[in-house]
């Protein structure tokens, strides 16, 4: 029983020691595409430049999408995460 114990003490220690530890961030994007100009993909997607230009340089700095809230033509937040850069040791 003590090994048990033991054992599964050690299996959490371990999995609390390599969590993941997230950092958040909120972009709020306009609803209407003022001063851009949206296409018609051949998928009947329609495709604004500007937007996808700030989704992609967010995604060169590390982050990934998890939501989006707003309806069609409205604002939009976007709600992004990316793993924690490690703390410098003191």
């Amino acid at each position: 029983m003590k090994r048990l114990i033991f054992t599964a003490a050690l299996l959490f220690i371990s999995l609390n020691s390599y969590a993941t530890e997230w950092e958040y961030k909120v972009v709020f994007l306009a609803g209407n595409a003022t001063g851009t100009k949206v296409t018609l993909e051949s998928s009947g997607a329609y495709l604004d430049p500007a937007k996808t230009g700030v989704l992609n340089n967010l995604g060169r700095e590390g982050w990934e999408l998890i939501a989006v809230t707003g309806a069609s033509g409205a604002d939009h937040a976007l709600y992004l995460k990316r793993p924690r850069k490690p703390r410098d040791k003191e």
